[in-house]
């Protein structure tokens, strides 16, 4: 099988290259090897053809889907960004990138798409009152996150909320560009298959970490919250997974034949398809 891995240079995609290598196929890496995020280039992996281009441009796509089978779309821009002026670039390298991509491979008859989404789609996420009744939490306050209290509370009653397991089925509630911008991947990916009769995955990653995994102020705290011998999926208030199960969950994907238009998942690992 011939995969195309779109941001493959990346921390999560690099780890899916070398899953998909280790299961003997072809990949081929789509990276625009943006300087801010890769201050110094990669190195190049035996077996595997990178070529340095856009996602979001025609021609770059045309040459990287020429034969393949299969594309892993991981290239995005990530993170909260400073302010809304970086709206524009989110839509840009996200939603234009994927649009782009999407009507490559309708022209190139490139059927079989794998996306990298988010939890973020889910927002706050679910929580319940100390009775086990579901609510839907009120801002944070300042007050408390200045006290290190990280918890929402009851917009009712003031009281603190307890976090609970998010369905597949649960409201989407994007709360900031980049979470905008992941769920408008997925509708994208779902017109696109119901289009053209082709089939795309969408895995709603947690926070992910592993070897490669970029220093940031919550990958720097979770050491500390180790330490204190915190449950590892929930460290720091945070769930997180590997990133070898992300790239193991991502591969599995690309051996099965999809039936349906979308499948989407909570996050990597869970054994259920729509």
């Amino acid at each position: 099988m011939r995969i195309l891995v779109t941001g493959g240079a990346g921390f999560i995609g690099g780890h899916i290259v070398e899953a998909a290598m280790a299961r003997g196929w072809e990949v081929r890496i789509l990276d625009s090897l943006d300087p801010a995020v890769h201050p110094d280039p990669p190195p190049g992996i035996p077996g595997v053809s990178v070529l340095v281009g856009d996602a979001g441009d025609p021609d770059a796509v045309a040459q990287a889907l020429a034969g393949v089978d299969v594309v892993v779309h991981q290239s995005a821009k990530v993170g909260l960004g400073v302010d809304f002026f970086d709206a524009p670039d989110y839509i840009r390298n996200n939603d234009l990138a994927t649009a782009v991509l999407l009507a490559g491979m309708a022209a190139a008859g490139v059927d079989k798409l794998v996306l990298a989404s988010s939890m973020v789609v889910y927002g706050e996420g679910a929580y319940t009152d100390s009775a086990g009744r579901p609510v839907h939490p009120a801002p944070r306050r300042v007050e408390d996150l200045e006290h290190g209290i990280f918890d929402p509370r009851d917009p009712a009653t003031g009281e603190l909320l307890l976090p609970a397991l998010v369905t597949e089925d649960a409201a989407m509630d994007p709360r900031n560009v980049y979470a905008a911008s992941k769920l408008a991947q997925e509708h994208l990916a779902a017109a696109w298959a119901r289009s053209t009769g082709s089939t795309a995955i969408a895995l709603r990653y947690h926070n992910v970490y592993g070897l490669g995994c970029p220093r940031t102020p919550r990958t720097r705290a979770w050491p500390a919250c180790s330490a204190l011998r915190w449950p590892v999926g929930r460290q720091c208030g945070y769930s997180r997974m590997a990133a070898s199960a992300a790239a193991s969950s991502m591969s599995g994907m690309l051996r099965r034949q999809i039936c349906c238009p979308l499948t989407r998942w909570l996050a990597a690992g869970l054994p259920r398809a729509a």
